[in-house]
């Protein structure tokens, strides 16, 4: 069975560089699937890796004439 790397909401927010409550928002909106141990949330580090991959923009440098 392929072992899967399991995130604490503060370690995923960390990631995003966004407030754990933040964080907690996004779950609560169904922007992030959790996987629930007892009443512990954990989120997949393979999906915070997908949503900032889906989520990068290449800024075009302005250079003026």
């Amino acid at each position: 069975m392929e072992e899967k790397k399991l995130l604490s909401l503060k370690e995923a927010a960390e990631m995003l560089g966004i407030h754990y409550t933040t964080m907690r928002q996004y779950v609560r909106k169904g922007k992030f699937p959790v996987v629930r141990i007892g009443r512990l949330l954990k989120i997949e580090a393979k999906d915070i890796e997908e949503y900032i991959r889906k989520n990068k923009t290449v800024l075009e440098e302005h250079t003026k004439k």
